[in-house]
């Protein structure tokens, strides 16, 4: 579905009003519209580890090395996160906060790959201007993918079947490996959020 149907549709949908939380796909469509409505959002882990796993195929060592971190991440992350009825309260706390500021600290600092540019952008720090501000504001988009290690009822994905994929090997090809970094890049500005929403980026 195109940008130019997808949001008129989520819209519709879902209404400028919601308050809850969305499950999301990390497409243009559905970023620039939990933006644009303050929607919380909760991308989904099982497309990300997935493309963190084609990483592992990337030419470039160090593109490698860094997914393998992240993975390795991920992985310690979710192991915690599934044993949180047999701890206390603060102990998962304090565990969840450490697996997940391991993994931003990875993240953010990625090799110099196209790539793994790409999928660090998701975890940057951004700063914004409200229209009815003058005020500098800056917004967290990784917010958009621990939201389930703190909010109750908030799930990693969006359903059992993800779940169960969520440390498989998806059988496609990455679409910025198929049709490289630029022609990508103008086929699925979500491979950017600057991009994708250049106009409120400073």
């Amino acid at each position: 579905m195109s940008f130019l149907i997808r949001f008129p549709v989520l819209e519709e949908l879902v209404g400028p009003d919601f308050k809850g939380f969305i499950h999301f796909d990390y497409f243009s469509a559905n970023y620039s519209f939990a933006w644009n409505y303050d929607i919380k959002a909760q991308y989904y882990w099982a497309h990300l580890i997935r493309d963190m796993r084609f990483l592992l195929k990337h030419p470039d060592k160090k593109t490698k090395a860094w997914a393998e971190q992240l993975l390795d991440c991920s992985k310690k992350r979710f192991s915690a996160w599934h044993r949180r009825d047999e701890m206390t309260e603060a102990g998962f706390h304090r565990s969840i906060l450490t697996h997940r500021d391991r993994f931003l600290e990875i993240v953010r600092k990625p090799p110099d790959s196209t790539e793994a540019g790409y999928l660090a952008a998701r975890f940057a720090v951004i700063l914004f201007q409200a229209e009815d501000s003058n005020e500098i504001e800056s917004y967290d988009l990784s917010q958009d993918y621990f939201r389930f290690l703190f909010e109750a009822g908030v799930e990693p994905t969006n359903n059992h079947s993800e779940q169960q994929i969520r440390h498989c090997v998806i059988g496609r090809r990455p679409f910025y490996w198929k049709y490289g970094a630029s022609q990508a890049q103008r086929k699925w500005p979500a491979l950017s959020r600057v991009d994708v929403d250049r106009h409120r980026h400073l």
